[in-house]
């Protein structure tokens, strides 16, 4: 991950947002629409076995004009990783 965004200096820095998530991850336009229940691509959603916070909360994207409606934003209030507003 630091590889793909050397100049982020603190470790929060490397995968606050989605936009910084993907670029870390090295993911692009190339990938979109590919399994990730099957790991093609050489990406999987893979289950840690750790249980789910149970305070997740929803709510507005940050940083966007258009459908501030729709709760697409989901995140765990107390991470020091969660962008703020």
């Amino acid at each position: 991950m630091r590889a793909m965004r050397p100049r982020s200096r603190r470790d929060r820095d490397l995968c606050s947002g989605p936009a910084r998530l993907t670029q870390a991850m090295g993911i692009n336009g190339a990938h979109d629409g590919i399994d990730l229940v099957r790991g093609r691509a050489g990406f999987a959603i893979v289950d840690d076995g750790s249980a789910p916070t149970s305070s997740i909360r929803t709510g507005p994207r940050i940083g966007i004009t258009r459908g501030t409606d729709a709760h697409w934003r989901w995140y765990a209030p107390e991470s020091v990783h969660v962008s703020k507003r």
